[in-house]
């Protein structure tokens, strides 16, 4: 449940930077909603929806996926992060590094 937990605050904190004037507005939906309104990269959300799966098959009697446990839940936050990552850098040197023509 913590991971479930920590991977909401990752998404909900992700959608806040990608829009912050919808702030409240991501803070007072529902997860699977947030992930499919403002997240707009499909494989951050392809992955996340999936994470959020795994993640409710870990608190409940009755698995969905079977083949998926913890290990791979963790596997999944971790390419989550790891795309995140590579995204706001992409951002950041886009802004601060634009390319100069040479005249």
């Amino acid at each position: 449940m913590g991971y479930r937990k920590a991977l909401e605050f990752l998404i909900i904190d992700y959608c806040i930077n990608l829009d912050s004037n919808n702030q409240h507005k991501i803070q007072n939906k529902g997860i699977t909603s947030v992930v499919k309104e403002f997240i707009k990269d499909d494989i951050i959300k392809e992955i996340t929806v999936r994470a959020f799966w795994i993640a409710n098959d870990e608190t409940h009697n009755i698995r969905k996926y079977e083949d998926y446990n913890l290990n791979d839940l963790k596997k999944f936050i971790d390419s989550i992060v790891t795309m995140i990552e590579a995204k706001l850098l992409y951002e950041k040197i886009i802004v601060e590094m634009p390319y100069k023509i040479k005249q």
